[in-house]
C-alpha cells in the first residue's frame, strides 16, 4: 500500500471509532432516559367505591376523592372513611378495605 491510502484508512478508521463511541453514549443515554420514565411495575386499581374513600398520590399531602379504575402505585395512600369500602385489584389479588382502613 502506498502511504497516502494508508494515511487515508487511518483516518477512517479513527472517524468510526469516534461515531461508534459516540452512538454507544446516546443509545445509554436514551435507555437511562427510558428507564426513568418508566411505569411502576405494580399498579392496582379501584373497581369498587362505597361511601368515602380518599386517595393520596406519593409524595402529595393534599387528599382527594378516590375514583374508580384510577391508577394506584406504590407509595400512593388510600382512606377509607367510617362507613366507607373500597376494593383494590393488583394482578391477580383483590384487596378489600372495610371502615376506617388506611392503606399506604
Amino acid at each position: 500500500m502506498d502511504n497516502g491510502m494508508t494515511t487515508s484508512l487511518r483516518g477512517l478508521r479513527s472517524a468510526l471509532a469516534r461515531w461508534l463511541a459516540l452512538a454507544i453514549l446516546c443509545s445509554l443515554c436514551a435507555s437511562s432516559a427510558f428507564a426513568q420514565s418508566d411505569p411502576p411495575r405494580r399498579v392496582g386499581s379501584l373497581s369498587r367505591i362505597q361511601g368515602s374513600v380518599v386517595f393520596a398520590p406519593i409524595a402529595q399531602t393534599d387528599w382527594s376523592d378516590a375514583s374508580i379504575n384510577g391508577p394506584i402505585t406504590q407509595g400512593d395512600r388510600l382512606w377509607t372513611d367510617r362507613g366507607g369500602r373500597a376494593e383494590l385489584h393488583l394482578g391477580t389479588s383483590v384487596l378489600h378495605m372495610d371502615s376506617q382502613a388506611f392503606l399506604n
